[in-house]
């Protein structure tokens, strides 16, 4: 079976996914893991409550996708990569800044997280509209 297509042992079915929409799970996964990496880390370092908290549904949210990742037999990004590792250079690049700029006190790691998740509103109105849009 082609990656992304047909029926498979989850029981999902549906039409073959385009590369486009296999490049965005992959993403996707890749994503949910600089949040999850971030938030494990900056609480390492800055023991809130919240951070802790936080990691844990964004594990739950890279589960959901690695559902999707072993549904449609797409290669997974994350593999058996550490925290704080990512295939994704751009995604590297961000967490590497995103922890520098967490790491110099609490009020930066706070302003972080809120960064991460005004990222994930943006991208999710930006995704619902891509899906709206969508004629299929």
């Amino acid at each position: 079976m082609t990656p992304g297509s047909e029926k498979n042992e989850s029981g999902i079915q549906g039409s073959e996914l385009t590369e486009a929409e296999i490049d965005g799970i992959r993403f996707m996964r890749e994503e949910e893991k600089v949040a999850r990496d971030v938030y494990i880390y900056l609480y390492e370092i800055h023991p809130l409550r919240p951070f802790l908290n936080i990691s844990k549904s964004e594990q739950a949210h890279m589960d959901a996708i690695k559902y999707l990742i072993d549904a449609f037999d797409i290669e997974d990004p994350v593999g058996e990569n550490p925290e704080g590792v990512f295939q994704n250079e751009e995604l590297q690049e961000l967490y590497d800044a995103l922890i520098e700029k967490g790491s110099t006190s609490r009020e930066e790691a706070l302003r972080v997280a809120a960064l991460i998740e005004e990222v994930d509103i943006i991208d999710l109105r930006t995704e619902l509209d891509s899906i709206a849009s969508n004629e299929d």
